[in-house]
């Protein structure tokens, strides 16, 4: 009787041990569009703060935008520690994020389908317009007059050329720039909260790309973010060149994908550029 409930107490022991030891994986939805975010959140619970965590490198069919801080909750006999990975993916059809181990602990496999854009199949397509005859205007000599006075003009600067100035002094942009690119990020600030989104990013990424220009002569205008981080790098620390990756990263979701980003790191990412013309600014 003595050994059976010895036997009963350990099984108890057990169990509770067991119950008090868990690793979950969650999506906030089970079907995106292409391009669009979700998040992955992954959630251990344990009796006290493992010795190690899990390590997110890469999902199939997927890439990771963004890793957040990991969360700690302590309870009364547990500690819960919680991580959120927002991730994207470009390829359609219905996929698996595998199975996340830590220990010997696993979470669920979890389903993810990426569909295009929807569409109405119903919609009437619109007719091919016949190709019309466009009529000719009336031939014109006015650029030989022109010409001709550009000729002149040229004749006229060899024969009697401009006379010489003094040395010209070379106009430098100083300063001015970068603290002007702080007013307009601190007016930007002020009135966030009046902004959508992909008006406010388009204006912080705007400042940012003309003090490259201005201050750096760096031509960004027509640069994708890709191009223009490369030519950043020796520039910036490495802890934050991959922070301004994913503000840059952030715009071109809102942009491009329709994303609104939580308030909160709207005010990150303004702080992330502003950290950046600093470093720029000292370099």
């Amino acid at each position: 009787m003595t050994k059976l409930l010895a036997c009963l107490v350990i099984l108890g022991l057990l169990a509770t041990g067991a119950s008090a030891q868990e690793l979950k994986a969650t999506l906030s939805a089970t079907r995106i569009l292409i391009g669009e975010p979700v998040d992955l959140v992954v959630e251990s619970t344990t009796p006290r703060v493992p010795d190690a965590w899990v390590s997110f490198d890469t999902f199939p069919h997927f890439e990771i935008l963004r890793t957040s801080p990991i969360d700690t909750l302590r309870g009364s006999s547990t500690v819960t520690l919680r991580q959120t990975i927002t991730l994207t993916s470009w390829d359609s059809g219905q996929w698996v994020i595998p199975s996340i181990h830590l220990g010997n602990r696993a979470t669920a496999p979890q389903k993810l389908t990426v569909a295009f854009s929807p569409f109405d199949p119903a919609q009437d397509y619109h007719d091919i317009r016949e190709i019309r005859d466009v009529p000719k205007e009336p031939r014109t000599v006015w650029y030989w007059y022109v010409l001709l006075g550009l000729l002149l003009a040229g004749v006229a600067l060899l024969m009697f050329p401009p006379r010489r100035k003094g040395p010209v002094t070379e106009t430098r942009i100083d300063e001015a720039v970068y603290k002007r690119s702080l007013r307009q990020l601190d007016a930007l600030r002020a009135k966030a909260g009046g902004l959508s989104a992909k008006d406010y990013y388009s204006e912080l990424v705007s400042i940012f790309r003309t003090y490259l220009a201005l201050r750096k002569g760096i031509r960004s205008d027509a640069q994708t973010t890709e191009a223009l981080l490369p030519q950043l790098k020796a520039l910036l620390p490495p802890a934050l060149d991959e922070t301004l990756r994913q503000t840059l990263q952030d715009s071109d979701l809102v942009k491009f994908a329709r994303y609104e980003p939580p308030e909160a790191q709207k005010e990150t990412d303004l702080h992330t550029i502003q950290h950046a013309l600093t470093i720029l600014e000292n370099h």
